[in-house]
């Protein structure tokens, strides 16, 4: 089978900035049916998953896998992806 058999490209990717200037801002506990990326350019994100609450500093990715409840708080000045 070459490199390119099997292989399915019909996948969908959304992307989406978000910024915070005046204070902090929290994303309830959710979940979504696709893996979640996010990426930080400066400030500071926060996520909790499960009983883990993961600290993610600029220059930092963090993924969340599909159906996975957590909930995301993004620090005043922080501009992520």
């Amino acid at each position: 089978m070459s490199p390119r058999e099997g292989v399915g490209l019909n996948a969908v990717s959304r992307v989406r900035g978000w910024a915070r200037g005046v204070g902090p801002t929290v994303h309830p506990l959710g979940f979504h049916s696709d893996v979640e990326l996010a990426w930080v350019e400066r400030g500071e994100l926060t996520y909790r998953v499960g009983r883990q609450t993961l600290e993610v500093p600029p220059g930092s990715v963090v993924v969340i896998p599909a159906e996975v409840e957590h909930a995301t708080e993004l620090a005043r000045g922080t501009k992520t992806g």
